[in-house]
């Protein structure tokens, strides 16, 4: 999905932040970003909104920064992100253009798809998560302990791809990596207890 958005050539992630950021604070919060979407005609449950902030927000304060936003919206292969990341903004000193117009109608749209895609799938995890919860059997904490071999207290990518493998899944490479990023919340190439 994030890749059919960098195809649109008017999308830039500065102009994109700024639609969400109507005080220019270079951070928006769950409420605000609840705000834009309903302005834009897009009936989302808070419940998305505030998973979707959480997920991202890397230093916790409930804020969403730019740099957070850009981690949301970049994809993760390296021609499609030098592509979006090397791209300037257009709409941002335009103080006569209403936010609502920036992008084309299409542009618009995708951004939207790409947005309710991070929804879809922070509830799949939601549900998986509780499923789990429900086993009597199931321990969070034996389960981690179960991959972190060395008691680390943290795993790496090739702990996770190693356990994988025992189990008859051969992940690829760019696979790996984006389960990594998933659940690396801190980007140090761990992912902790």
């Amino acid at each position: 999905m994030k890749q059919l958005l960098v195809e649109k050539s008017d999308f830039n992630l500065m102009d994109a932040f700024q639609m969400i950021d109507s005080k220019s604070l270079g951070w928006v919060s769950a409420p605000q970003l609840l705000t834009f979407l309903v302005e834009h005609e897009q009936f989302v449950h808070k419940d998305d909104v505030y998973s979707f902030t959480r997920r991202f927000d890397r230093d916790n304060d409930s804020r969403l920064l730019y740099s957070d936003f850009c981690e949301a919206f970049t994809p993760k292969d390296s021609y499609h992100a030098h592509a979006l990341t090397s791209r300037k903004y257009k709409y941002l000193h335009q103080k006569d253009l209403d936010k609502k117009n920036y992008f084309a109608k299409e542009t618009r749209e995708v951004f939207f798809v790409v947005f309710k895609a991070h929804f879809e799938i922070d509830e799949k995890i939601e549900l998986c998560k509780k499923r789990l919860t429900r086993c009597p059997t199931f321990n969070i904490h034996d389960a981690f302990s179960c991959v972190d071999v060395f008691r680390q207290g943290r795993l790496t990518q090739d702990d996770l791809k190693k356990l994988m493998q025992r189990n008859g899944f051969h992940p690829t490479e760019s696979e790996m990596a984006l389960l990594n990023a998933r659940f690396d919340r801190n980007l140090n190439g761990f992912i902790q207890y």
